[in-house]
């Protein structure tokens, strides 16, 4: 888990929980990363634990087509 601390002015929701400024808060190191890169929180703390765990976003995606030679609606 990584440590970060909310930036002033920022509230960052998580999981349903919001958290204001100057709140600290344990997230996976993925989810640090795009909270610091998007400027909301300051880096406090890294750990390496993260290898250990399991949760993964998961994220697909259909691409939705028509059989060449037939038009939408035709029978």
């Amino acid at each position: 888990m990584t440590k970060v601390k909310v930036k002033k002015d920022y509230t960052v929701t998580h999981n349903g929980v919001s958290y204001s400024e100057n709140t600290e808060i344990e997230l996976l190191k993925t989810e640090a990363e795009r909270l610091v890169d998007a400027g909301a929180v300051e880096l406090i703390e890294e750990e390496d634990t993260d290898l250990e765990t399991t949760e993964t976003d998961v994220v697909s995606t259909e691409e939705k087509t028509t059989p060449k030679g037939k038009k939408k609606g035709s029978k």
